[in-house]
């Protein structure tokens, strides 16, 4: 039996190419999970550390950046929000381009996206004047590439992991997202100080500048010469049967996601809940400083914490997925989680006691960011045998697109009304989020297609 897509061509000759042998009068498929596929998402999330380390490269430490670029704070949050907005438009050209062509060329057109946006930053920083508008642009190529980066998980975890440990690899591809928040949120503020002098300053942005160009050049070349787009050999019956199907138009693979309401009832919660986490952390900042004095160092601390928290969330939830395939119930749990720790903010941010709000943040890190990858792989479940990464793609650009007025909302309602309304804006928001996800039938298609037929998974 020839096999269609990547898998063509694997001869029967040796350890590394067990075809279907017969099993009762029927086929039984040998598949195979490679160990190097935990390199191909080792690739994957450094490069995703590169790339979401510029996200609030400059916002983190704006007061300096303004002061050396002597533009207004405005200017400086739009080296943020383009992140939210410049993917939007790239991201399902990139699902495409996966589904197309594959992992390794939308990886290696991300990256290079990534390095050249790197490269424009330090040719600016290296100038004898300082160009904010190349900056910028800089930033810009930078968010264009996350486009080529956010659908990636699932499908990779789906392409080299077997049933067992598809969720968890999924939930490990956005550690390098969090990771990458996480690092730039501590370490920049340590490389780019405020000194007295400008040319200081210009010093600190170029250290800063060349070490992630050089950074981003490094991991351009890895996935260039090291990542493949697939295994040999299938991992699983549900990647077999993928790759045996005909090859489909993206136009009737959106048509179809469209009238699955099911999958669109999820997509409007997720968007509820990804907006909501954009608006929070975008906002945290003035609104620790409402209630602590002088309370910048500790901002930046909780916003650290809740990222931290969302790396472990994700991790966690992942490990529960492949174990007991509760997709419905776990992502229930975790929404659950985050409405109660939203509001339980909106209590202790009051009361002055620092050692409470870190406990709430990290309650509200574990369960906003294992919801990501939780909803990413249930919806996955419920759109099988349709690409992962235009599910994921969905998601992504419904989530960046509402977080962009919510975030504008929540700010206008900040300064109109004070935190109290505007806190509890975000909870109703996030109450109808929850409500949606309860609604949400537990189809799961991918699981039955893992089911299908007896597999025998070999590790070399």
């Amino acid at each position: 039996m020839a096999l269609k897509g990547d898998y063509t061509g694997i001869h029967a000759h040796g350890k590394a190419a067990e075809q279907l042998q017969p099993v009762d009068g029927e086929q039984q498929t040998r598949v195979k999970v490679y160990r190097r596929r935990w390199l191909m998402l080792l690739m994957y999330v450094l490069f995703s550390m590169s790339n979401n380390w510029q996200w609030m490269q400059y916002t983190i430490v704006g007061n300096v950046v303004r002061k050396y670029y002597n533009v207004d704070n405005f200017a400086v949050d739009w080296t943020s929000v383009i992140y939210m907005l410049a993917s939007v438009p790239f991201i399902f050209p990139a699902s495409l381009f996966i589904s197309k062509k594959g992992l390794w060329l939308c990886l290696a057109v991300g990256s290079a996206l990534n390095a050249a946006g790197t490269w424009l930053k330090a040719v600016e920083a290296a100038g004898a004047v300082a160009r904010f508008w190349l900056l910028f642009a800089g930033q810009t190529l930078g968010a264009i590439a996350q486009a080529f980066m956010l659908p990636v998980p699932p499908a990779l975890a789906f392409i080299w992991f077997g049933p067992k440990e598809v969720s968890t690899a999924c939930s490990l591809g956005f550690f390098g997202y969090q990771i990458g928040v996480a690092t730039s949120l501590l370490v920049n503020p340590l490389l780019v100080r405020d000194h007295e002098n400008i040319e200081d300053i210009g010093h600190d942005i170029r250290v800063s500048a060349y070490g992630v160009a050089a950074a981003a050049t490094a991991i351009l070349l890895l996935i260039l010469f090291f990542f493949r787009s697939r295994p040999p050999t299938p991992p699983s019956s549900a990647a077999l049967d993928r790759a045996n199907a005909a090859p489909d138009r993206m136009l009737s693979v959106v048509r179809r996601l469209l009238h699955m309401c099911n999958f669109l009832v999820l997509l409007s919660a997720f968007s509820l809940s990804y907006a909501v986490l954009n608006a929070f952390a975008t906002l945290l900042n003035p609104v620790i400083l409402t209630y602590y004095e002088n309370g910048e160092e500790f901002a930046g601390t909780v916003g650290l914490v809740l990222i931290i928290g969302g790396t472990v969330g994700a991790v966690i939830c992942g490990f529960i997925l492949d174990r007991t395939r509760r997709f419905r119930e776990t992502v229930l749990v975790v929404y659950t989680l985050f409405l109660a720790s939203l509001a339980a903010f909106a209590v202790v941010v009051h009361l002055g006691n620092r050692a409470l709000v870190y406990a709430v943040i990290s309650v509200m890190g574990l369960a906003s960011g294992g919801f990501i990858p939780v909803a990413m792989e249930f919806a996955a479940e419920l759109t099988y045998p349709e690409p992962e990464s235009v599910s994921a793609a969905f998601l992504t650009a419904a989530g960046q697109s509402a977080g962009v007025p919510v975030t504008l909302l929540h700010g206008w309602l900040l300064e109109a009304a004070g935190h109290g309304w505007a806190h509890a804006a975000l909870c109703a928001q996030l109450a109808a989020g929850l409500l949606l996800t309860a609604c949400v039938r537990p189809d799961l298609r991918r699981t039955r297609a893992y089911q299908r037929r007896p597999t025998t998974a070999l590790v070399q």
